[in-house]
């Protein structure tokens, strides 16, 4: 009768066991789907920002000044900070908020993706996620 008993636990333990680890396996598949998901949709996302700012901003040819003054303003209106860099790589326009953390923020510039525009310049904004990250481990 013990031994029958004993059979029967062990089975059931080794029944949930299995259990739990199939059903962890594919829990994660599933969230590693979404993941890959959300990110390529975020990819998009950022490539069309891209599109429509470079449409809505002055051409290469314009003034430091006239760029500067569109980063700035897009930069306000999407709430990120934003930069803009011509076609050698020098930086042309900054937005405030990006300046400041530039200098404020460490590896800030990890955080930023580069989205390259028609003309060769190249416009700096957040990858997605990365302020919200950012902001998730700062207190006040």
């Amino acid at each position: 009768m013990r031994s029958l008993y004993l059979r029967i636990w062990v089975t059931v333990v080794v029944a949930l066991a299995l259990f739990a680890l199939v059903a962890g396996w594919l829990f994660q598949r599933q969230l590693d789907e979404q993941r890959s998901r959300a990110e390529g949709a975020a990819r998009e996302r950022v490539a069309a920002w891209g599109d429509l700012i470079e449409r809505s901003l002055p051409g290469a040819l314009a003034s430091p000044a006239e760029q500067a003054s569109a980063i700035n303003e897009w930069s306000g209106r999407l709430r990120m900070p934003m930069a803009i860099d011509d076609a050698q790589g020098q930086r042309i326009a900054s937005s405030d908020s990006f300046a400041r953390r530039t200098a404020d923020q460490p590896g800030f510039m990890a955080r930023m993706q580069a989205i390259p525009l028609d003309d060769g310049r190249t416009l700096w904004v957040p990858r997605p996620g990365a302020l919200r990250q950012q902001g998730a481990g700062r207190q006040g």
